[in-house]
């Protein structure tokens, strides 16, 4: 039944979120059965750019067809008596999209125990861990070697368990974090991973713990950018690197050029000459296409894909998910040779 007598309407209402008037979204509603006849009705109802501005129940256009020209065979509106209608939506997000690894690392309080257990008496390897008031960590090789290639390299050439490695780059608190996510899968809080995100990506990035990386780098892409400390996070995700929380500063500093380009980080970001491109190319739209339709064909456009995409599709193969994206599309795209290759 039409807002106009004799009209069909159509709209676009949300059921399944109770916040229906914050959601911002661009849509397309259609008659797909119109388009063989050159109908208008072939697009029906696009919605404005600046949807979010006006708060609303639902989204359409009251007087959308006529009636009689639906219920009329010869126009051919109804297919075995029913009316199709497609919809093309857009969702726009108020923070980016961010995806982390399941834990591969079972929950396990019995070994969290045995780490906290732990001592000179029980345990092989012992670490010395901060800059300026260190503390000893004693842990269990056989663990650290099948869990944390990148530490059991330090400790390769050690055997003598009095030993103590020492570790000067990384505060205690932050270390423990790390040895109990190797050990028990443990992920800090959001709270902590908030206010200790960038000091353990540093430190699961250089002595293992992708997982816990990842987490922490979710965390600053969804709470932690802001227009001030965009330009360094930059810099920051390109060091570590944080494919995801690249993508999301760099879609910061193209939402407010100005801003960033005023912002103190931004000093360290012009004298890199390889990021300072990258940016330039994100604010003429270089990486800000449209991510290519699940198709058969450009399901393979792995340059164009969010990295959260990118990470999905290499979890699935059981590949790596962790590297810049460019590390990210090759491994994608060897696996897709590799495949060729075979059949």
């Amino acid at each position: 039944q039409g807002e106009g007598e004799g009209f069909v309407s159509l709209y676009l209402e949300s059921l399944s979120c109770s916040l229906t008037k914050k959601i911002k979204a661009q849509f397309n509603i259609r008659i797909p059965s119109a388009r063989a006849r050159g109908d208008a009705a072939w697009i029906t109802f696009s919605s404005p750019r600046n949807t979010d501005a006006q708060e609303a129940e639902a989204w359409g256009q009251g007087e959308s067809v006529r009636r009689s020209d639906v219920l009329d065979p010869l126009k051919n509106y109804l297919v075995r008596g029913n009316l199709t209608v497609e919809v093309d939506i857009q969702v726009m997000l108020d923070k980016p999209p961010t995806w982390t690894p399941g834990n591969t690392v079972c929950s396990d309080m019995l070994m969290l125990k045995m780490l906290e257990a732990g001592s000179s008496d029980n345990c092989d390897v012992a670490f010395e861990v901060g800059p300026n008031e260190p503390k000893v960590f004693h842990a269990h090789r056989n663990i650290l070697v099948a869990r944390a290639p990148a530490i059991a390299e330090i400790i390769a050439d050690i055997s003598d368990p009095c030993s103590m490695i020492p570790i000067k780059d990384v505060e205690p608190n932050i270390f423990r974090m790390v040895l109990r996510f190797i050990y028990g899968g443990e992920v800090p809080s959001k709270n902590v991973l908030t206010e200790n995100a960038r000091s353990i990506i540093h430190a699961a990035d250089k002595y293992g713990g992708t997982g816990l990386k990842l987490s922490a780098e979710a965390q600053l892409t969804s709470d932690g950018i802001t227009t001030e400390n965009a330009a360094e996070l930059i810099l920051f995700a390109d060091g570590t690197n944080c494919a995801q929380l690249k993508e999301a500063a760099m879609d910061k500093f193209v939402k407010n050029v100005q801003g960033v380009m005023a912002s103190d980080g931004y000093e360290q970001v012009a004298e890199s000459p390889v990021i300072m491109r990258e940016m330039m190319a994100a604010m003429a739209g270089g990486n800000r296409k449209r991510p290519a339709p699940a198709d058969s064909d450009n399901d393979r456009d792995y340059k164009h894909m969010r990295v959260a995409t990118l990470r999905q599709k290499l979890d699935e193969k059981g590949l790596d998910v962790d590297g810049s994206k460019e590390m990210l599309v090759s491994r994608l795209e060897a696996a897709e040779n590799d495949v060729i290759e075979v059949e």
